[in-house]
């Protein structure tokens, strides 16, 4: 009985996360044309981790314990990875500001900056010691 309703929560897990992505695809709204008349576009709203949450009705800190839950963390992985692709494809087309996507994926997704460092070492001397131990060159 048990294993029944975990998978019934869980199904019910993946139609709330996939309600939450059809209700941001379906977001929109009127603008004003050239010729005064008002129109209604489509003006999907991005996905977040935070948007997600509230859809849920629970908080981050919550999402992310739920993901560390053997459960349910496939489903909350493919849930963030979903939201990470539409920030990264909303962001290369232009359609978002590339500084605020990037913060964002910073501090959601765990992206970080990728730094070089070169470093260079010269051994002058005929012996050197290295962790309590000389060593002849």
């Amino acid at each position: 009985m048990f294993l029944q309703k975990l998978y019934h929560y869980l199904f019910q897990q993946d139609k709330l996360i996939e309600e939450y992505f059809a209700y941001c695809d379906s977001q929109t709204k009127t603008v004003l044309t050239k010729k005064g008349e008002l129109v209604v576009i489509p003006h999907p709203k991005p996905y977040t981790v935070q948007g997600l949450a509230v859809y849920l009705d629970c908080t981050m800190e919550t999402l992310l314990q739920y993901q560390k839950q053997d459960a349910f963390s496939e489903t909350i992985k493919k849930a963030k990875t979903k939201i990470e692709t539409n920030k990264v494809e909303g962001m290369i087309s232009g359609d978002w500001n590339a500084t605020g996507v990037i913060f964002d994926l910073k501090n959601n997704h765990d992206w970080k900056d990728k730094t070089e460092s070169e470093t260079t070492h010269n051994i002058s001397k005929d012996t050197f010691e290295i962790f309590g131990k000389k060593i002849d060159f």
